[in-house]
């Protein structure tokens, strides 16, 4: 055995990494190229719309469009909190 890790032998992948989408063929049964969204709050819904319109924004836009939706998501848990039902 060595004195350090770099000069260990490599052993494949780390087995504790997450996997990642190219580690599946996408033709295996099961596998999606979209997430699949449960029915949530027209809020939410919305909010999932904007960010994935992001894709088609530079990204020195990105930036202005989270601060506007952290802020209504905000907003919403703040009327949340004092709307008794």
């Amino acid at each position: 055995m060595t004195e350090f890790p770099s000069e260990q032998p490599y052993h494949g992948p780390d087995p504790d990494a997450e996997p990642q989408p190219e580690d599946f063929p996408a033709d295996e049964p099961g596998y999606e190229t979209e997430p699949v969204r449960e029915e949530s709050h027209p809020l939410v819904e919305e909010t999932m719309t904007r960010l994935d319109e992001l894709r088609e924004l530079p990204v020195s836009e990105h930036g202005e469009v989270y601060a506007a939706l952290h802020e209504r998501l905000q907003s919403a848990l703040a009327e949340s909190d004092g709307d008794p039902s």
